[in-house]
């Protein structure tokens, strides 16, 4: 068993050991790793009344993360494997600064406005901004709606959206216009994704 530890940093692999991590059998899985030398599948699972499946996807899972190690070993010329700790000080460390929206400067500078006849219903809230937007896809029975409520920055800016008949207005000076500040980027260059992805804004 190996005293250094092993640290979770990437989303995916926190996203895996938080899965295993909130599993209800896990308290006592670990205990019962902690306590044997090493542990089978089978013997696992009937010590834990689970399903022998279930006892190996979480040993497989485990050892796919570096935490335990395996060994084949035989019985009676049956093959199998048993699992033991190779790592016991485990560390998540998730930085959510990463998840933050690249690009930010080169997207003040896009010129946009909306398109003529997206179908995209805008519904007008109090102090010159929007409230929501609905953007319908589909044809007669089949149409279905989206209904996206708006933060305040949100609903400002696309108040001050240049209509389709307009000329194209750079995304800065829109949000100088709607009288927002830049920490509202963030959140309007996710609104204007969102809406060129459903041809409501070119």
């Amino acid at each position: 068993m190996g005293n250094e530890s092993l640290e979770f940093s990437g989303f995916e692999d926190v996203r895996k050991i938080s899965t295993l991590l909130s599993r209800e059998y896990t308290y006592n899985f670990l205990k019962l790793l902690m306590n044997y030398r090493d542990i089978s599948a089978s013997e696992a699972a009937s010590r834990l009344e689970l399903h022998i499946k279930t006892a190996q996807d979480f040993l497989e899972g485990l050892t796919e993360l570096g935490i335990l190690e395996k060994k084949s070993v035989k019985e009676d010329k049956r093959p199998y494997f048993r699992y033991s700790v190779l790592k016991n000080d485990l560390r998540i460390n998730l930085d959510i600064s990463a998840f933050s929206f690249p690009g930010l400067d080169e997207f003040k500078k896009k010129r946009i406005r909306e398109i003529k006849e997206s179908g995209a219903v805008f519904k007008e809230g109090k102090e010159m901004a929007i409230r929501a937007v609905t953007i319908f896809k589909g044809k007669g029975r089949s149409r279905v709606s989206n209904r996206i409520n708006l933060t305040h920055c949100q609903g400002k800016f696309l108040f001050h959206l240049p209509f389709p008949t307009g000329e194209p207005m750079a995304v800065e000076k829109i949000i100088v216009k709607s009288g927002l500040n830049k920490e509202c980027l963030p959140e309007i260059y996710d609104i204007v994704q969102l809406m060129i992805r459903n041809k409501v804004i070119e």
